[in-house]
């Protein structure tokens, strides 16, 4: 959403200046990719080959971009190649500032970014990554914590007064969702106390998994690698707690890879309200952003706290557990 910068041909001759010194490229070309919520990324066409170039403005976004990047490529140097591949520059760095944006290039990977694949296909590709040793990986580690509801609280007492076009709707559907949100962060806070006393077997895991898949034929590759954190499997998987078909494939795909994790349904839950109040702060936070987009926000704020929203029916589950 606030990635959808445009850039004039002074902004795209200075980025291709960088790559080609940064990189060693030559006869550079961009052209627009797909953008997420936080990236501004490009397609780069070049001598070499193509690559995909990913920018992120917002400071504590590209602070977990940046610290991401070395376990990024130190998963591929374990021979794990259905993820991102970031490249290394002239000097060895993974990263570099430009314009006051974090940058990164990475192999450009073909196919279509897409949610409709074979979830086994998934689950077989992240039991690799949690089979590798951790012991060395220098990465954040869970510490279970119910504070995302109270700093979606903290955003949502900026709302009055604010001063941006269609604060009023947000405080109207906050309102609405008072009693609903109070339960919600009571039962984020029982479960964190939950995973503290039984926290499970930690891995290298990215947090936002299901959505972030480039299929080419019968090949996937899991991408956005953004937020790593070594923590317990239910952080990739609990998108997929409301069926207990997807559970025991799940649970059925992580045996035949070797490995004793099992879904606890308490860390399940967890992670499902700790997302939802991470996704309610990510639209609070952008839609109180001074950059003149905000009123663009309300709408999508409408649609995730609708009957209708993918998250209802995982809250339902998480309510099972």
């Amino acid at each position: 959403m606030f990635s959808q910068i445009e850039r004039d041909d002074a902004y795209r001759q200075a980025l291709c200046a960088q790559l080609r010194e940064r990189y060693g490229l030559s006869e550079v070309c961009l052209t627009p990719a797909p953008r997420g919520w936080y990236g501004e990324t490009w397609r780069v066409n070049s001598a070499q080959g193509s690559y995909f170039a990913k920018l992120i403005s917002y400071p504590a976004k590209a602070a977990q971009f940046t610290r991401s990047l070395p376990v990024v490529r130190w998963m591929n140097d374990q021979g794990i190649d259905y993820i991102s591949k970031p490249l290394e520059m002239r000097g060895g760095a993974l990263s570099f500032v430009f314009q006051g944006a974090w940058a990164a290039l990475f192999v450009f990977e073909e196919g279509e970014h897409t949610e409709e694949y074979p979830l086994e296909w998934l689950f077989t590709r992240l039991a690799g990554i949690y089979r590798l040793p951790i012991q060395d990986v220098e990465a954040e580690r869970e510490v279970y914590t119910g504070d995302m509801a109270e700093r979606v609280a903290t955003l949502a007492r900026r709302i009055p007064g604010c001063g941006v076009p269609g604060a009023q709707r947000v405080l109207n559907l906050l309102r609405r969702e008072k009693d609903a949100l109070t339960h919600c962060a009571a039962r984020l806070e029982q479960t964190a106390r939950q995973c503290r006393q039984q926290p499970g077997d930690f891995h290298i895991t990215s947090g936002d998994t299901g959505g972030n898949v480039i299929l080419n034929g019968e090949k996937i590759t899991i991408i956005d690698w953004d937020h790593i954190r070594l923590a317990p499997v239910e952080r990739d998987l609990w998108y997929y707690m409301w069926s207990q078909e997807q559970n025991r494939l799940i649970d059925n795909t992580l045996a035949a890879c070797g490995l004793p994790d099992r879904l606890a349904p308490h860390r399940l839950a967890y992670y499902a309200y700790r997302g939802h109040f991470y996704h309610l702060h990510e639209y609070l936070a952008s839609f109180l952003l001074p950059n003149g987009q905000g009123e663009a926000i309300v709408p999508q704020l409408e649609d995730y706290l609708s009957p209708q929203c993918w998250m209802e029916r995982v809250l339902r589950a998480a309510e099972r557990c």
